[in-house]
């Protein structure tokens, strides 16, 4: 494995590790409470006040009803007795299905007459709910005779608020402990109306609508009317002649002579809660939709939620885990898999918005599925990663600019810095090709020039010669003097490296001879340009030491390039390029053999070639003075000395300064005199550099 690899393995692992760990702390407190603000903001989003079912509607005992109530009757909070069974003799003549109270009678009244009254009303009407509370094991209310009328139709109200205050589940657990004793909100009076109770131990609630938009809505929340005509049912019994005011039977029977009530449409077969919102019944509770609404409310959306089915299931605790762990690990793989940073943020975003999308959905469809976490976790593996990249990977970056950003094109050095493990920073083998070029002249340029525009002109040369190499996709080893080498396929990879180095080096003559009309102008100095080219496995990596690297390659097909280029000289050609060269780019060059060359310093010749043009542009002249040659270089391996000479002074009649005719020619010459020995094979030793 290599060090990208090790290193993304412990990212991969760290991650993992990461993922766990807040898995196992995501139900702590402070997680909790910032899922929290999640949930509320589904809730809000998804509330829908125009979809609460026309079947429960509210009777309040808001700041209004006290007031009247004060006003007309001298009542203060609590109310007697005497008012609830007014509501109940209205909302039974007006033909509520069901009515609930949310309010407790823990305490008998200093008049018993009106809990009597009361207790008699609970029985006529038969579909009365009442209220209880634990505390301390213990139950507030009803008193006895309250509790007998109701009969089972009695449910505990306790509710379980969440660390910051706010109501978002219902408790189905007894806090008494028994089972028979249900809530509030799944008490079933002998009515049409089914309940069907969870069975868990609580359960989160759906919240439709707040107190306040349902009061908007009015048909869904009445104020003191049915205080105000229940009153005129119960005073006609207290008042009515040899009728006992008391006694549930004639209760029913006044009821039925009795005329219809006003608005009754409001309660025909409905659910009613009474419930309290003055300030001074001190009955306010915090919701995901107000931070203030009657408890009752609480209650009533409970029981909705039973009705149709809508009570919110969390998701299971592995499913929660597995998001988390899915999150932190596909936000660390897809940062190893992109390695710009904006691809990197695209990708969280994305995968924030995923999780963000899917634990909606679920929302929508009564699945609680808290998405903060592992968006916490993706976030903080984002932040690792970035982190981690850059002490490690971003130092290698930086390294590689400072290496090479002087010495390679802007193109080659982004596409380094994208794939920077495919450099071999620390040493490599590897096959590539290097180009050295060397001024010819330049000794004598120096002499004749003027410190500054020898500076000016030489500086022109490289940068020059510099940009026909960076555009060839060439790395600029280093400059000497006025020499100059370069590699390719090293340190970024080129298939076609061997094709690239010759091009360059036929663009390098033609800067050459540009730059030679210049210099003849003005200094009346001619500059040739010897370049040598050599393909093969070399060693690369940085020399050096910490304030000073050069990162380089070395080894024999270096060595072979730079004899190459000295052997020009020898042979008075341009380009000269090695066998592995010529075996590679043959297909995009015009080349002809120079010779089995020895070069200083090396025991097996090879043949080298010299570069004339790319394929398909030599002049027609040049390819006449190939032919001549080609033909005279066969003769002269096959030691026909006078024939070879015939070609190559045909060649030299086409061009009289062809270098390798010139010395083919005088070599016939000297064998014709001096035959070589027996088994000559046809090469020749270089003696000098």
């Amino acid at each position: 494995m290599n060090l990208k690899g090790h290193s993304s393995a412990l990212l991969i692992l760290a991650s993992l590790a990461f993922g766990a760990l807040l898995a196992v702390f995501s139900n702590g407190r402070l997680i909790q409470n910032v899922e929290n603000q999640v949930f509320d903001a589904f809730m809000r989003r998804t509330a829908n006040p125009a979809a609460w079912p026309s079947h429960t509607v509210f009777v309040l005992i808001d700041e209004n009803a006290l007031k009247v109530a004060g006003e007309k009757f001298g009542w203060r909070w609590p109310w007697p007795r005497t008012a609830h069974a007014a509501l109940v003799a209205y909302l039974k003549k007006a033909g509520a299905q069901t009515v609930l109270f949310d309010i407790l009678f823990p305490n008998e009244s200093e008049d018993t007459l009106h809990d009597d009254r009361f207790a008699a009303h609970l029985q006529a009407a038969g579909n009365v709910c009442l209220a209880t509370k634990f505390q301390n094991q213990s139950p507030l209310g009803p008193i006895s005779v309250l509790s007998k009328a109701a009969g089972r139709r009695i449910g505990w109200t306790n509710t379980e608020k969440d660390p910051d205050g706010v109501i978002r589940r219902y408790p189905l657990k007894n806090f008494r402990g028994d089972s028979a004793l249900p809530p509030l909100a799944f008490v079933a009076p002998q009515t049409k109306e089914k309940i069907q109770t969870p069975s868990a131990g609580w359960t989160l609630l759906r919240w439709q609508a707040g107190m306040n938009s349902l009061i908007q809505r009015e048909q869904a929340v009445s104020a003191a009317l049915p205080l105000l005509e229940g009153l005129k049912i119960v005073d006609s019994l207290s008042k009515t002649k040899d009728a006992d005011e008391l006694d549930p039977g004639q209760i029913k029977t006044l009821l039925d002579r009795w005329p219809d009530v006003p608005e009754a449409v409001r309660f025909r077969g409905k659910t009613v809660w009474i419930g309290c919102s003055a300030q001074a019944t001190f009955d306010a509770v915090a919701t995901p939709l107000e931070p203030h609404t009657p408890g009752v409310l609480v209650h009533a959306t409970a029981r909705i939620n039973a009705h149709d089915g809508q009570f919110l299931r969390p998701a299971p605790l592995p499913i929660r885990w597995l998001l988390i762990l899915a999150a932190c690990l596909s936000v660390t793989l897809g940062c190893l898999r992109f390695a710009k940073i904006r691809w990197q943020i695209l990708l969280l975003v994305i995968l924030l918005a995923g999780v963000s999308g899917l634990s909606f959905f679920l929302f929508c469809r009564n699945i609680w599925l808290p998405p903060l976490t592992a968006i916490a976790g993706g976030i903080l593996s984002f932040t690792g990663v970035v982190t981690h990249r850059y002490f490690t990977e971003g130092k290698q970056k930086r390294w590689i600019k400072q290496l090479f950003s002087d010495f390679v094109s802007p193109q080659v050095l982004e596409e380094m810095l994208r794939h920077p493990d495919g450099i071999p920073l620390l040493g490599e083998r590897r096959i590539g090709t290097v180009l050295f070029c060397d001024l010819q002249g330049f000794t004598t340029f120096s002499e004749k020039a003027p410190p500054k525009q020898f500076f000016d002109a030489i500086n022109t040369y490289l940068a020059d010669a510099s940009k026909i190499l960076l555009a060839h996709g060439a790395y600029i080893d280093k400059f000497m003097g006025d020499a100059v080498m370069a590699v390719f396929n090293i340190p970024q990879s080129q298939s076609d490296h061997a094709t690239k180095a010759c091009l360059a080096a036929l663009d390098l003559q033609e800067m050459i001879r540009g730059l030679n009309v210049r210099l003849g102008q003005q200094y009346q100095v001619t500059l040739g340009l010897r370049v040598g080219v050599n393909t093969g496995e070399m060693i690369s990596g940085p020399v050096g030491f910490a304030r000073k690297l050069n990162y380089t390659v070395l080894g024999d097909p270096v060595n072979l390039g730079s004899r190459l280029e000295g052997a020009n000289k020898a042979y008075h050609t341009r380009i000269m390029i090695g066998p592995d060269t010529h075996a590679q780019a043959c297909g995009a060059i015009e080349t002809r053999p120079l010779d089995l060359l020895q070069v200083k310093g090396k025991i097996q010749p090879v043949q080298v070639h010299e570069l004339m043009a790319p394929k398909g542009k030599l002049s027609p002249e040049q390819s006449l003075l190939r032919d001549a040659y080609l033909e005279g270089l066969a003769r002269y391996r096959q030691q026909q000395w006078p024939a070879a000479s015939e070609n190559f002074k045909r060649a030299l009649s086409i061009d009289p300064q062809d270098g390798p005719s010139r010395v083919y020619l005088d070599r016939c010459a000297h064998y014709a005199a001096n035959p070589p020995p027996p088994g000559w094979d046809g090469s020749f030793a270089l003696d000098h550099k």
